[in-house]
């Protein structure tokens, strides 16, 4: 028994912690640590737009060996092995004060570098954790500021704060299961009115850099770009150089690539195939045909012919999960952090998390033609060919973009990119209104 309390209380952070980061947030010109959501309740952060990646459905399984409900432990095994597909460790990873020296025993690089993706762990004691540690999700890191969402036992609170490198309550160490790929997550690729591919991963005007090819559709993941040329066939590499691309042997009328560098196909015959591999072969059928398809980070969505929408988590045969009756989507989109977003066939948006079943869709009461998601990021082209954007999954609160666009489109971190009426590329990194950098470029299409 004592081992089971040991192990259920080893998310619990000393309520100093918690006053020390809300008196040090209520003072930003000198804060070191600020809490950028916090409630008992996930929807609280939800409703902000910092996302809990669906664990407000699934908070009462455990996973890694954790125990299950409100618990920083459970939580972050949860997001390495749904966002970022790390496999279950084979050995009993403890407390979150063991987590560290448990997995760098077992040949889990474990050092005091932050990388989006990884496990922040402070030791017994640390930086304001209770006698058993504290573990907490990595969202981002920016050289100077890490972002982190955590979840702590029995109530919670679910919060996500940033905390500045130097201060007391900075991790003990950091946790590299399965990182997210950071190399590429800005990138943005044209056609240019020539059908010549061209990218950059700046916001700044110009910076192009010829990839020597040309295309009639290409795609972004990371650093890893896919193409199809005239004759549909599909052609992919992981760098910006110019040329250097390599034959994927197949043919497809669409292709998608996700964060990790993961590719998806429609066949000509409208089949769904995926692989993670870069060369000729290797792809696997995904025992579904479909008329559109979009993955995030590994989570990968359709639509069927029917109209019907279905989702998974894995790249093996088979496994979808339907999400909604035939008839009912044009299009659908993901995002890196797992969310999942359609058009209806009359227009309507809507948008959720958990792809566990049917159901569970949000309202997004907007009308589109184009939808795209970034991050958690969520923009629309609406009828009247104004751009929208948001960053919250709940009903309403788009914020026009102060533009007017035939094409959106947003990287893997939510950079907004659209081109115009006059073939204009523009690009920022903000949802408030104007502000867009001309990115000196026409295009016939963006990266999709």
């Amino acid at each position: 028994m004592r081992n089971r309390l040991r192990k259920i209380s080893s998310c619990f952070l000393v309520l100093a912690m918690t006053l020390l980061a809300t008196v040090i947030a209520s003072s930003p010109a000198s804060a070191s640590v600020t809490v950028l959501c916090s409630g008992g309740s996930y929807s609280t952060c939800i409703n902000s737009g910092h996302t809990a990646h669906g664990f407000e459905q699934h908070y009462q399984n455990g996973y890694w060996g954790a125990y299950s409900g409100h618990n920083c432990t459970n939580y972050a095994a949860y997001l390495e092995s749904t966002v970022n597909g790390a496999a279950t460790p084979a050995y009993q990873l403890g407390n979150a004060a063991q987590w560290a020296s448990s997995a760098a025993a077992h040949g889990v690089p474990v050092n005091a570098s932050p990388a989006a993706g990884a496990i922040a762990q402070w030791d017994a004691g640390s930086g304001g954790a209770s006698p058993d540690g504290h573990v907490a999700y990595v969202e981002g890191w920016d050289g100077t500021s890490l972002v982190i969402s955590e979840d702590n036992y029995s109530a919670g609170p679910f919060r996500w704060r940033t905390i500045t490198v130097g201060d007391p309550q900075w991790p003990s160490h950091f946790i590299h299961f399965k990182d997210l790929a950071t190399t590429g997550q800005n990138r943005v690729s044209v056609l240019d009115p020539a059908g010549n591919v061209f990218a950059k991963d700046g916001l700044g005007g110009g910076g192009w850099l010829n990839q020597g090819a040309q295309a009639t559709a290409v795609s972004d993941g990371g650093p890893r770009q896919a193409l199809l040329n005239s004759a549909q066939q599909v052609y992919a590499k992981d760098d910006t150089a110019v040329g250097g691309w390599l034959d994927q042997g197949a043919m497809a009328s669409k292709v998608v690539v996700g964060l990790t560098g993961r590719m998806f196909i429609i066949t000509p015959d409208n089949w769904v195939y995926g692989k993670d591999t870069l060369g000729a072969g290797g792809w696997l059928n995904q025992a579904a045909q479909a008329t559109d398809v979009s993955v995030g980070q590994n989570r990968v969505a359709i639509v069927t012919p029917c109209g019907a929408v279905y989702a998974k988590d894995n790249l093996g045969s088979g496994g979808w999960i339907q999400q909604s009756d035939c008839y009912t989507a044009t299009d659908v989109e993901v995002g890196p952090t797992g969310r999942i977003a359609f058009i209806r066939v009359d227009g309507e948006v809507f948008a959720k998390d958990d792809i566990s079943g049917p159901g569970g869709w949000y309202d997004q009461a907007a009308a589109a033609t184009q939808l795209r998601i970034g991050g958690a990021r969520l923009v629309i082209l609406t009828p009247d060919s104004h751009v929208y954007a948001k960053d919250h999954l709940g009903a309403g609160g788009w914020l026009d973009q102060g533009a007017q666009a035939v094409e959106i489109a947003v990287t893997k971190q939510g950079r907004l990119v659209l081109r115009n009426l006059g073939n204009y590329v523009y690009a920022k990194d903000d949802t408030n209104p104007g502000g867009w950098i001309d990115q000196a470029a026409q295009a016939l299409r963006l990266a999709g």
